[in-house]
Formats: structure tokens, sequence, C-alpha cells
């Protein structure tokens, strides 16, 4: 639990109605209604009843609402002591699983960011430390890329995706190997071959895969051997160096799709610079909560 799943107790107790609240948290009512289930569940109270004129604490549920405002106004205080001072660091927080496109924007981010009064981290790693992170509120959003028929996870516990973009897999090849003199390379071809991903990315199979810890250290693997290649999106061609022309990519078929998706726990207000990153990496879609 973190400060954005009491600021939704405290919110419906302020407003009396679960409909009211998710509109002032710019979150949808049936999102709002589950979290709020959930929570329930996870305290093992019940901290809302139904009433003739909406929802209204239980017993125990005014306690917990006292808690909550409690626990907010202090942290509204220190942000008041303590962020909100002419020369304060914004701080943005990203964990990034498996999009190139999302790296280098925020590559490209970090470099026009300096001396500007923000503090930007980001890095690699696997799909549930972005889950965990991003519900744990230790990052601020967090992207995500699924390759072919997976999904989005469902049921996870005040976390929401957004789809960023989407495009199609290529396969990273050596100029000169033979899978460089076909258009387009097909499934079965790449079975036989050995895929190089990057920690954290699911491989296309789990029988002869090399990972590694980023996708420059993949490249030069692709270019000594020509047994191995990496897959790209169509949305990561155009921002990557493919190792100075030793290397080609070809459209896999059948099609295989590319989606990224944003990840975000419900209720959290975006500031201005992390709408501008995040429409970075939404292939000109407006961000949803722009």
């Amino acid at each position: 639990m973190n400060l954005s799943h009491l600021r939704y107790i405290a919110e419906v107790a302020k407003t009396g109605s679960i409909t009211k609240a998710a509109q002032n948290l710019y979150m949808g009512q049936p999102n709002l209604s589950k979290a709020i289930k959930e929570m329930e569940k996870t305290m093992g109270v019940s901290i809302f009843k139904r009433t003739s004129k909406g929802v209204e604490p239980t017993e125990k549920g005014r306690e917990i609402v006292e808690r909550a405002n409690a626990v907010l106004r202090s942290a509204d205080a220190f942000e008041a002591d303590f962020c909100s001072k002419g020369d304060r660091t914004e701080r943005i927080s990203v964990r990034v699983c498996g999009s190139e496109l999302c790296f280098k924007i925020f590559e490209e981010f970090a470099a026009i960011q300096v001396g500007q009064g923000v503090f930007f981290e980001y890095c690699r790693c696997d799909m549930e430390r972005v889950f965990e992170d991003v519900k744990s509120g230790d990052a601020s959003f967090g992207a995500v890329r699924l390759l072919g028929e997976e999904k989005f996870p469902p049921d996870r516990f005040g976390i929401r995706g957004e789809l960023l973009a989407e495009g199609r897999a290529f396969a990273a090849v050596g100029r000169y190997g033979s899978l460089a003199l076909e258009e387009k390379i097909s499934l079965n071809a790449l079975k036989d071959k050995v895929q190089v991903f990057v920690c954290g990315v699911q491989p296309f199979s789990n029988e002869k895969n090399i990972g590694v810890g980023d996708a420059a250290s993949g490249i030069r693997i692709v270019e000594k051997s020509s047994d191995c290649f990496m897959t790209f999106s169509s949305l990561d061609i155009s921002r990557f160096d493919f190792g100075g022309g030793e290397i080609v990519y070809r459209e896999i078929e059948p099609a295989v799709a590319v989606r990224d998706f944003l990840v975000y726990c419900d209720g959290k207000r975006f500031g201005s610079r992390e709408k501008e990153l995040i429409e970075g990496c939404s292939s000109g879609r407006l961000f949803s909560q722009s």
C-alpha cells in the first residue's frame, strides 16, 4: 500500500461517492471500486458501506480514514517544507523492460535535462521488477514491451497499462550470414539460430539463447556470429546504430506484433516533464491523461 491508495480512501470518504471520487482522482470508477475492494481484502476489514445517500466509512473504516488523512497531511507538509523551494529538484525514476525505443528516448531526455533541476534515473529490469517498483512508488512509472500474443498482465493491484506504441518485429542479423540473403526471414528459419536478447525480455525460445545486459552488447555478438540474431521492433530501427553497416535487419514472417505499454499507478498525477517524456514514447499518440 502506498500514498496513492491512502488518497483513494480519503477521497471516497470526503465525497461519499466512488463515482465522484474517481472523477477527482482522474481514474475510472470500476478501477477505483476494484482498488477499494482489494484494499479491504488485503486489510481484512470493510472500510466502506453503502447507504441510501452513497457510501460512508464503517466503524473500523472511520479509524482507517482518520489514519490515512493523518499520513497524507504529514506527507503534504513534508513536501511543502522540503520540495516547494524555487531550486527544488524534480525526481523522475523509470523502469524499462524490453523497449529499445523507450530506452533511447530516456537517454535523449537525460541529456537535455542536465542542469534543469531534474533528478532523472532509469534502468533496465524484468517485467516483475517494473510492476513491483511502480506499485511500491520506487518508480514514477515504467515501460514494458510485449511480443506476439502476449497480453498485459491482468489483476495488478492498483496498476494500469496504457498502450504507448505498436509495431512489428524485425530480426537483426549479420550482413554476411545466410539469414541476410532474404528480404524476409521466416520464424522457422530462426528456430535453428541462437537468439541474443536483453535480460528481462522473454526470448522466442528457451533452448537456444544468450542473455545480455543491453542491446549494444547483443549487437556485437550478432556481428561476430552468423548463427545469432536479435529481435527489434520497427519502432526501434530509426533510433539504433546497427553495427555501422555490419548488421542488417529483416522483417519476420508471419508478422509478430510488438507493443510497448506505459505502466503506472491508478490516481498517478503526472508532471509536465513526465508527460513530455511519455509522449515522446507514444509514436505521436496523445497521452490520455494530458
